[in-house]
């Protein structure tokens, strides 16, 4: 079967984008489809996260393990097939595609209906308005990171070596 998903986006009125995929597929093709669709790099983390109707986060599937507990029990993207988390229509999940501002779509399964043979799932069938910027650094952020990076004594605990030792090198 087919799970027809919708997402949108807090942020932008009026956008919002329809994926289609096989019950069989990863949530790695997902997100796949999605960062081609809304044209965003790859490289940068992200997260579904099952929820419940209150759009709390309930579970998370992840891009990457970033923890050091073997212990920690994580759910990767390429090892979770939707089918196995997808149980019902209306199902709600977030989509986390830009950690540092914890900026998310909201997912929800419209429909679940039979493949059809002519296309190749996943797809986006439908994007309407421009997708949000992936990545928003907050200017106040910034310019906190900024001045520590100025800060030259920051600057050399940070790399863990003497500014000065600089000046042996050729200009």
């Amino acid at each position: 079967m087919i799970y027809k998903f919708r997402l949108i986006s807090p942020e932008v009125d009026g956008f919002y984008m329809d994926v289609e995929i096989d019950e069989n597929q990863s949530f790695l093709d997902f997100h796949n489809t999605i960062q081609d669709a809304a044209k965003y790099d790859r490289s940068q983390m992200a997260s579904f996260f099952l929820s419940n109707e209150k759009w709390e986060k309930v579970h998370e599937i992840t891009l990457l393990d970033m923890t050091d507990d073997d212990i920690a029990k994580i759910t990767l993207m390429e090892e979770s097939i939707m089918t196995d988390f997808i149980v019902e229509k209306r199902q709600k999940l977030l989509y986390v595609f830009d950690f540092f501002s914890e900026r998310a779509f909201f997912i929800e399964l419209l429909d679940i209906v039979r493949p059809n043979g002519l296309i190749n799932y996943p797809v986006c069938s439908t994007i309407m308005g421009a997708p949000p910027m992936q990545i928003i650094i907050n200017d106040d952020d910034l310019h906190a990171y900024l001045q520590r990076s100025e800060n030259e004594d920051d600057f050399n605990g940070d790399l863990n070596y003497n500014i000065d030792d600089l000046d042996q090198y050729p200009n």
